[in-house]
């Protein structure tokens, strides 16, 4: 996926939409297809319930600063890590139902649509497959650079609002906000190395469809006791879950 924040006028379609340019996401919350950009009523705005990812490489600027301190060719390597690194976490997230809204500088923030039974386990699954998929990276990392990387964030469930503004004949730009996006980054900033804290409500999810390993069939290994790992209760989790952890 090419790294663009902004949805931009195609040049060989005129106003026309160019979706290659922006997330799936976008294209069918605001009913975009084959429509005519001039047709929006800008700003523009859609709001739902959806699942939210943030993730963030640890120590990233550490890791820049020695590689570009070697010049030119650790420029380069800085760029080939990144892309190599957003490529396999694309790939984890569309692979589950999720759309990649926003790069930032090593950061990574997607919406996973659906009802909380739907993007609560998606988003789950996505990060044990970023955490397959990096595992695998940091292989050739270690080999090629001397190094592994690891990133950090969080999940999250909520109310979020998609945002379209602008002027269609100059520039069109998107983001997502709201009370979740806050919350969402507040619990990044709490998780340790290699961790993706839950919300609150996604928490509440998680434990409800646990399973102890005493009840899980005999002789099977209990699939849902892979999806819904025990997690750590993050700062302002709530009472309901630190409550059940306690137990």
């Amino acid at each position: 996926m090419e790294k663009i924040d902004s949805i931009k006028r195609s040049e060989s379609t005129g106003s026309k939409l160019n979706k290659a340019l922006i997330p799936d996401y976008i294209v069918q919350k605001l009913g975009l297809g084959n429509r005519d950009l001039s047709q929006l009523n800008l700003p523009c705005s859609y709001t739902e319930a959806a699942g939210i990812l943030f993730t963030d490489i640890c120590s990233f600027t550490d890791i820049t600063q020695k590689l570009s301190a070697t010049g030119h060719y650790g420029v380069e390597d800085i760029i080939e890590i990144l892309n190599d690194y957003f490529a396999a976490m694309h790939d984890c997230i569309y692979s589950n139902g999720g759309s990649l809204i926003k790069y930032g500088g090593d950061s990574i923030f997607a919406v996973f649509p659906g009802t909380p039974a739907e993007a609560v386990p998606r988003m789950q699954r996505c990060k044990q497959e970023m955490v397959q998929a990096l595992q695998k990276l940091n292989i050739r990392f270690k080999q090629q650079y001397g190094f592994c990387i690891e990133f950090d964030g969080a999940i999250k469930y909520g109310q979020i609002n998609l945002r379209v503004v602008g002027d269609i004949a100059y520039h069109l730009d998107y983001y997502i906000d709201g009370l979740a996006v806050q919350e969402l980054f507040e619990l990044g900033g709490q998780a340790l190395e290699a961790e993706l804290l839950p919300g609150a409500e996604t928490l509440d999810y998680l434990n409800a469809q646990y399973i102890p390993a005493p009840f899980a069939t005999a002789g099977k290994q209990d699939q849902r006791q892979e999806l819904y790992p025990r997690h750590r209760v993050p700062k302002g989790a709530g009472t309901l879950f630190q409550s059940r952890a306690a137990q």
